[in-house]
């Protein structure tokens, strides 16, 4: 038992589920308006991402860490980046631009699928 009891440690520790954890033991979810609070919500999501990025790269079989001239940590490193700062740049361009929009679509279930629409649609227009 006590082996048992390492590895979900070790889970929770480099998963960073401590703080979500408590958060939902204790039922108080007024932390969450503040920094702290996000931050302990939003930190399991890199150790995520990282494990989801090596199983996806061994699925497709498109991953061979020999053939890449960097360690495999920064092979790593660079996708997570690229996956924050391609949402941090669409954050920046919705702040920017919002007050510039012709029309406002209300936040809605149909808002949500109008705005989905519109995000491929503009997708497609880019890559063509």
């Amino acid at each position: 038992m006590e082996f048992i009891e390492l590895i979900k440690n070790e889970f929770q520790s480099f998963f960073s589920l401590g703080g979500v954890v408590e958060l939902i033991q204790s039922g108080d979810y007024s932390s969450l308006n503040t920094w702290g609070g996000i931050t302990k919500v939003i930190s399991p999501l890199i150790p995520l991402i990282i494990v989801i990025e090596i199983l996806m790269a061994f699925f497709h079989r498109k991953f061979h860490a020999i053939e890449y001239r960097i360690s495999f940590l920064t092979y790593i490193f660079n996708r997570i980046i690229g996956k924050y700062v391609s949402i941090g740049v669409i954050a920046f361009c919705l702040a920017i631009f919002q007050p510039l929009a012709p029309f406002h679509i209300p936040i809605t279930w149909y808002g949500f699928v109008i705005g989905y629409i519109i995000w491929e649609f503009s997708h497609f227009i880019y890559h063509y």
